[in-house]
């Protein structure tokens, strides 16, 4: 078999020095080769690892087909990185082929101090880009890359920096909008989008993970970050994988300028993909119906899952314990079974019951308020009988300083006295004054929250129809609802919802302390 000379020629982007261009690098190692050549270019291809520079790779099969006597390169460096040089030549060098620089020649001990010396360039270049991305970052002007969707970098001066996408940040307030108004998801969010034949960045589809991307995204509050992670090559594939640096090192900045939503309503949006995340639970349907998330057990603290029976009767759907259904029937000792459409009409009629009977409600609530403003009272009686002792006693202080027999050590002292009674009694007194801003509470003023409260609660139950609209009325106006062994169904009080399991959701009821009667057990 003829034997031929190979020539490896690589840069690592588009914007590589003209001097070392591919052209370059091949007119000198032709220069170099004896008799024919193969060309073996990878172009914009980085030299991390042998991975992903696909001529490389051919060339390294040829070798071992026995088909190369010498393989000819511009630099040592266009090989790869100092750790991937050594082993490749030491590789090439078994098989009896001969690597030769066009430029550094073929001396092992000449490669060996030029790959150190390109090595410590690299890190040194690396050092330095690093250093100057952080001051731009420091000096708000652009990092490079593509911006996140909503902004875009323009010019300002001479000077790159970031803005708002005026067409892009409209449909991102759309989307925030529909999220927080709709029980709607990402995938739906994604379909109305293409309906609207609103584009993406790139031209691609709407899809869950470029919704999702968006709207999690705390750029859009004005929030700019940086150097949050660093990315690591993996050898084996070429391919580089993100790790998240020390927090001490991440860098970020707050400009208004580039705000398209309020915090308010972006922490509103991650509230609400928390709650409807924490329901997706394994083994369960991704789809919610009336009460999903908002039953929980009262043996095991588990929301009950929602599962289909049929029979010669019908089609029904029922709620039990989670536990029982995911580790077996020994790890709870709830049997009840809760039918769907049965706890539909009791849930009913306890709405109508307390929309009826809305004005004793108002009276209980203020009677309450009063209570609690009696309490305030008493509260501001005790705080007045101390502030005034302590009056009395720096009174007392403030004499001593006027006494012309008392020496100014013993003054010095006093008046050191003086000075950290005052400090004590401020927050004393301010404790006072918010206790009589409360005791000043005005009840005609909650009572008239209090029934318009009730005005949205009796208008939202109202036009409800739809398992999302259901459940959304729900969260929002009843609290997370207890189901005993015994099947009866009530309220939980927010004590027991914080003390259930982190992995639920649970909602805080406006109306609560209201039981369901009669019981379910064996529905």
């Amino acid at each position: 078999m003829n034997k031929y000379d190979a020539v490896y020629a690589r840069y690592s982007s588009h914007k590589q020095d003209e001097s070392t261009s591919i052209e370059v690098q091949l007119n000198a190692c032709h220069d170099k080769a004896e008799g024919g050549w193969v060309d073996y270019v990878d172009r914009a291809k980085t030299g991390r690892s042998v991975a992903g520079r696909p001529e490389l790779l051919r060339l390294l099969a040829d070798s071992d087909a026995g088909k190369i006597k010498r393989v000819l390169v511009y630099k040592f460096d266009r090989l790869g990185r100092t750790a991937e040089i050594h082993g490749l030549v030491q590789d090439l060098e078994d098989l009896n082929i001969e690597v030769v620089s066009a430029t550094e020649g073929k001396d092992a001990l000449s490669r060996d101090i030029q790959i150190v010396v390109s090595a410590e360039y690299v890190r040194a270049l690396s050092g330095r880009t690093r250093d100057g991305l952080l001051k731009r970052f420091d000096e708000r002007r652009w990092t490079g890359g593509s911006p996140s969707y909503g902004f875009q970098v323009i010019s300002r001066g001479k000077e790159r920096v970031l803005a708002i996408a005026p067409n892009e940040a409209e449909c991102i307030r759309w989307l925030v909008a529909t999220y927080l108004s709709e029980c709607v998801g990402f995938k739906e969010l994604a379909r109305r989008l293409r309906e609207r034949g609103t584009p993406t960045r790139r031209g691609a589809p709407w899809n869950f993970t470029s919704v999702r991307g968006i709207l999690t995204n705390p750029m859009l509050t004005g929030r700019v970050r940086y150097n949050r992670r660093r990315m690591k090559l993996n050898r084996k594939t070429g391919r580089r994988v993100p790790l998240m640096k020390d927090r001490s090192e991440h860098q970020e900045y707050q400009d208004e300028e580039l705000r398209i939503i309020s915090s308010d309503e972006f922490g509103r949006v991650q509230a609400q993909l928390g709650k409807r995340s924490q329901r997706r639970t394994p083994g369960s349907s991704r789809s919610i119906s009336p009460f999903s998330g908002h039953l929980i057990c009262g043996s095991c603290g588990r929301v009950f899952y929602r599962r289909i029976s049929k029979n010669a009767k019908g089609e029904y759907a029922y709620y039990s314990c989670s536990t029982r259904q995911r580790l077996g029937p020994g790890e709870c000792p709830c049997t009840t079974f809760i039918r769907e459409d049965i706890l539909m009409e009791e849930l009913a009629q306890v709405v109508h019951r307390i929309f009826n009977d809305a004005e004793s409600i108002i009276d209980e609530a203020i009677s309450k308020a009063r209570d609690r403003v009696d309490s305030n009272r008493a509260e501001a009686i005790r705080l007045r009988r101390e502030i005034t002792e302590m009056d009395r006693y720096c009174d007392g202080l403030t004499r001593l300083l006027l006494d012309p027999v008392i020496e100014d050590g013993a003054k010095t002292v006093i008046s050191r006295q003086l000075r950290d009674a005052g400090a004590k009694r401020e927050p004393v007194q301010a404790r006072l004054d918010g206790m009589i801003e409360k005791a000043e509470e005005n009840t005609e003023s909650l009572a008239d929250a209090v029934r318009r409260g009730f005005a949205e609660a009796k208008a939202g139950f109202e036009g409800v129809s739809t398992p999302v609209q259901i459940n959304r009325w729900v969260e929002e106006w009843v609290s997370p609802l207890r189901v005993d062994v015994d099947g009866v169904v009530t309220t939980v009080s927010p004590e027991m919802a914080k003390a259930s399991d982190e992995s639920e959701a649970f909602a805080t009821s406006n109306i609560a302390g209201v039981g369901f009667e009669p019981t379910t057990s064996g529905l």
